[in-house]
C-alpha cells in the first residue's frame, strides 16, 4: 500500500495529566478510534470521536520513518489545523517497561 503524503501540517498535542507527550507540527496521524482506524490530515473536518487502546502513528515531513506512541483510550478533538488527544495514558516505544507489558 503506498503511503499518502502531505506537504501541508497541523498541529499535533497528546496531553496526560502529568505531561504534554507531543506538541509539534505534523503531516498525517492514524489513530484508533472504538469504531476503527482514522487518518487525519491539514483540513480535515472538525471531528469528535473516543479513542480505544491502541498506536498513534505519527507522520512528520522530512523523516524516513514514522513515529508511533502508544494510547491508552481518550478523547481526540480534529480541527481543520489542529489536533488535540487528551488521555489518562500514553508511552513511547522506548519507555515501555517489556517485562512488565
Amino acid at each position: 500500500m503506498a503511503k499518502i503524503q502531505s506537504d501541508k501540517q497541523f498541529r499535533l498535542r497528546v496531553i496526560t495529566p502529568t505531561e504534554t507527550k507531543i506538541d509539534q507540527p505534523v503531516n498525517m496521524v492514524i489513530m484508533r478510534c472504538l469504531d476503527g482506524d482514522m487518518g487525519i490530515m491539514h483540513g480535515h473536518q472538525p471531528y469528535l470521536c473516543v479513542l480505544d487502546i491502541g498506536i498513534l502513528r505519527i507522520q512528520i515531513h522530512g523523516r524516513a520513518r514514522e513515529r508511533k506512541l502508544a494510547v491508552f483510550g481518550g478523547i481526540a478533538e480534529v480541527y481543520p489545523d489542529e489536533v488535540v488527544i487528551v488521555t489518562d495514558e500514553a508511552h513511547w516505544p522506548r519507555d515501555i517497561d517489556k517485562d512488565r507489558a
